[in-house]
C-alpha cells in the first residue's frame, strides 16, 4: 500500500497511492523440462525437434512442441519451415493487479480477474493462452555479398488474455449495472456517489489469428575508396479476432459488452499493418555515415471519452529518418553525432470530436 497521505481522498493528479484494497502478495512455483534434438538425415536436410513441459502451482501443467526443418536446394537457395504449438502463462500482474483511479465525478477500478470480486460479474480466473504456429520461408545468397529471405507465417492464439472495455456501474448518474458496483465494493473500495463508476478487467476473452510476411535483403559493395552496406526489411501482418467470448450474464443484463470497439481495435488495428526499413552505411577510413528510413503504415484505434460515442484516431502513414556520422578516433574510442527523427515527423492529431466530448 502507498503512504497514507497519498491515499487521502482523490490523491495526487486523480491517481491515489495504492490503497489497502490494491495491496497484496502473490507467488507461483514453476517446474520445467526442455528437450531439443537436432539431426541431419542427409547433407542437405537439417531437422530440429523440441519439446517443453511445465508445471505451474497456480493453474496446472502445459506441454508444447516444435518441429523445424531446413532443406538446401543448392549452394544458393534453401527452404525452411516450422510447425509448433505454444502457451503463455498469465503474468502475476495480469491476474492480481488492482488499481483505483478517482476524479471529482468518477471512480474506476482495475479489477483483478483472480479475485472473488471478479466472480460477482462472471469473470473466471485467468488460464494460459495457447497457440498454433506455422511458417515457411526461402533463404538465398544470390551473390557473395547479397542475401535475402522471405518468410510467411500464421499464428493462431486461443484464450488470448486481453483487457476489457470500460464496464460501467453508473453512467451519467444512471445505474447501469448493480453487479459492477457490487464488484467495486467487494474489491475493498469505498464507492462514493459519483456520476460515473466502472471497471476494467483482464480475461481470456478472444481468439485471434495473425497472418504475415517478412522480407529481408542485405548487400555490400565497394564505392570509391570506401565500402557501402545496405539493408532493406519489410513486414506485413494482419490480426483478426476470430472468436469473442460471450459477455457474462451479469454484464449482458445491463446491455454492455465485455469487449467494445476500443478493445477490439486495440487488437486489430492499433499497430501498423506494414513497416519497411531502408538503411545504408558508407565507411571510408575512420569515418562512417549511416542513413536509415523507416516507413510505418497507418494505424487506428477507437477512443471512448465517456459520452456514449466512439471516436476513431488515426496515426497516418509516416516516414522516420535517422542520420548518424561517426569518427573512429582509436580502436576503443568512437565519436558520433546525428539525429533520430531528423525531420521531426509526428503522428496525426487525435480526433478533435473526441477531445471536445
Amino acid at each position: 500500500a502507498g503512504d497514507a497521505g497519498s491515499r487521502y481522498k482523490a490523491g495526487s493528479q486523480s491517481f491515489p497511492g495504492f490503497s489497502l484494497s490494491d495491496a497484496g502478495a502473490t507467488q507461483r512455483d514453476v517446474e520445467a523440462a526442455y528437450l531439443d534434438l537436432a539431426l541431419s538425415p542427409t547433407e542437405a536436410l537439417q531437422l530440429d525437434v523440441a519439446g517443453r513441459a511445465e508445471q505451474y502451482s497456480d493453474f496446472g501443467s502445459a506441454v508444447v512442441g516444435k518441429l523445424a526443418g531446413r532443406l538446401a536446394l543448392d549452394e544458393r537457395y534453401a527452404l525452411r519451415a516450422t510447425v509448433s504449438n505454444g502457451f503463455r502463462a498469465p503474468t502475476l500482474a495480469e491476474g492480481r493487479y488492482s488499481a483505483t483511479n478517482v476524479q471529482p465525478n468518477s471512480a474506476f477500478v482495475q479489477l483483478p480477474p483472480n479475485s472473488a470480486a471478479a466472480r460477482l460479474i462472471g469473470i473466471d480466473p485467468l488460464r494460459p493462452e495457447k497457440s498454433t504456429n506455422l511458417s515457411i520461408g526461402l533463404v538465398a545468397r544470390t551473390a557473395q555479398s547479397v542475401k535475402f529471405s522471405l518468410d510467411l507465417y500464421q499464428i493462431s492464439v486461443r484464450d488470448r488474455i486481453v483487457g476489457s472495455g470500460t464496464l460501467y456501474g453508473t453512467y451519467a448518474g444512471n445505474l447501469l449495472s448493480s453487479a459492477v458496483n457490487a464488484a467495486i465494493v467487494a474489491n475493498g473500495n469505498v464507492l462514493e456517489a459519483v456520476p460515473f463508476s466502472g471497471i476494467n478487467v483482464f480475461t481470456n476473452g478472444v481468439d485471434t489469428r495473425t497472418r504475415g510476411a517478412d522480407f529481408v535483403l542485405s548487400w555490400g559493395a565497394t564505392l570509391g575508396k570506401g565500402h557501402v552496406n545496405g539493408f532493406f526489411a519489410a513486414n506485413y501482418n494482419s490480426t483478426q479476432v476470430t472468436h469473442i467470448k460471450a459477455t457474462p450474464a451479469a454484464l449482458a443484463a445491463s446491455g454492455q459488452k465485455l469487449f467494445d470497439a476500443v478493445a477490439i481495435s486495440t487488437l486489430e488495428t492499433a499497430s501498423p499493418r506494414f513497416k519497411t526499413t531502408l538503411a545504408g552505411t558508407y565507411a571510408q577510413g575512420p569515418l562512417s555515415l549511416r542513413l536509415r528510413n523507416t516507413l510505418y503504415g497507418q494505424s487506428s484505434r477507437y477512443a471512448d471519452p465517456g459520452d456514449g460515442n466512439y471516436y476513431l484516431d488515426r496515426t497516418g502513414t509516416k516516414l522516420i529518418t535517422d542520420l548518424d556520422l561517426a569518427w573512429r578516433v582509436s580502436g576503443r574510442v568512437t565519436l558520433s553525432a546525428g539525429a533520430n527523427n531528423l525531420f521531426n515527423v509526428f503522428p496525426n492529431r487525435v480526433n478533435a470530436a473526441g477531445l471536445a466530448a
